[in-house]
């Protein structure tokens, strides 16, 4: 690969990259990419990495410098960088609300044309950028739709609107070859602005369009880096609900087939979720127990006692603990309009309680 520097604003070849360290640049449809040369100076070249200036990787490549700094890597080495082409696509803005109707292409070709081709103000126009004569670079397109925007730079306009009708866009940059009749050198003669409907590059594609193979044989691959880590990885789950001892509730969640060496176990800590009432019978249908009614004891849990306490009209009780705290309890007894009831102690004296029950519930004691 050979670089070429073409200046500003002849555009003509000045010189070229013979060597360097490291080169890698990501051209991009639909947006702009970014390029990185690393190199030892060359006083005949580095006279001609200015700003602005353009870099020709290949065909169709071609980068606008914007910076040149000491490479951190290696204090005796320079680094190149910048933008690809398409960059210019953000140089224009739209200043006033302006509006447009048609198909996505007829519209992004009348916006170029406005912005950087014929503009109003011909301080805006850059001279070497047109629109693409070629139909394979100005495809039809069903459905027209209107677009009108006022402060977003075209390539963003552009970009909204193309994603949804699945087509690209992009400057190519022409070259003209030196002339030796009329001593003219290498030029980069205009960039060209291509819309294009996407087609399948896959190896046999039905198609027949030529296939692109992605190989760091054909050196078109950048380092490639991979990574799996399975130091957390498990196979199953076990899952320890309600129930202490031998009682445990446990589930299995997972690749619960696995076994052997291929059987990796999590353990999941899950006391809290509880599976619902358990009863226990007080008696048969028709027999009393120690209270003589002839009924079962039901147990509730935790959480079902929350449920029904927040039911019968009580304020919401957060579960924050699997036991109620002693001075939960008094702040809930509080709030059903009971006589307040204070302690110090854990404990409520006979007193008070016996002037609880008398004054709200009415049950001699």
């Amino acid at each position: 690969m050979k670089l070429e520097i073409f200046d500003k604003a002849t555009r003509n070849r000045l010189d070229v990259i013979k060597t360097f360290s490291y080169v890698e640049y990501k051209d991009e449809a639909n947006s702009y990419g970014n390029f990185s040369v690393i190199m030892y100076p060359d006083e005949e070249v580095i006279q001609y990495l200015k700003f602005g200036n353009y870099i020709l990787f290949e065909d169709g490549a071609l980068g606008i410098i914007k910076g040149l700094k000491n490479y951190e890597q290696d204090i005796l080495q320079i680094e190149v960088y910048g933008f690809m082409c398409n960059h210019i696509l953000t140089y224009r803005s739209f200043l006033k609300t302006t509006k447009y109707t048609g198909t996505v292409p007829q519209i992004a070709r009348q916006m170029v044309t406005d912005l950087y081709i014929s503009p109003e103000d011909a301080k805006r126009k850059i001279d070497f950028i047109k629109l693409s004569d070629i139909p394979e670079y100005n495809p039809e397109v069903e459905g027209e739709i209107t677009v009108q925007n006022t402060g977003d730079n075209l390539l963003n306009v552009l970009n909204d609107k193309f994603l949804d009708y699945d087509l690209l866009f992009w400057l190519f940059p022409n070259m003209i070859d030196y002339d030796e009749s009329m001593d003219r050198p290498v030029n980069l003669e205009s960039l060209e602005f291509r819309i294009r409907k996407p087609v399948h590059r896959t190896i046999g594609n039905e198609e027949g369009v030529n296939p692109v193979v992605f190989s760091f044989e054909l050196n078109n691959l950048s380092d490639l880096t991979y990574e799996e880590d399975g130091r957390d990885y498990a196979s199953v789950a076990i899952v320890a609900a309600e129930g202490t001892g031998q009682q445990r509730k446990v589930l299995e969640v997972g690749d619960v087939d696995k076994t052997g060496i291929d059987r990796i176990e999590l353990y999941v800590d899950a006391r809290d979720i509880q599976s619902g009432s358990s009863s226990s019978g007080g008696g048969d249908s028709g027999g009393g127990g120690d209270d003589g009614g002839g009924g079962t004891d039901t147990d509730m849990t935790y959480q079902e006692t929350l449920r029904f306490l927040n039911g019968s009209g009580q304020t919401d009780v957060q579960p924050a603990e699997t036991t109620v705290p002693y001075d939960d309890t008094l702040n809930y007894l509080n709030g059903e309009s009971q006589q307040d009831t204070y302690s110090d102690e854990n404990t409520l004296d006979y007193d008070t309680t016996k002037t609880y029950l008398e004054s709200d519930i009415n049950t001699d004691v």
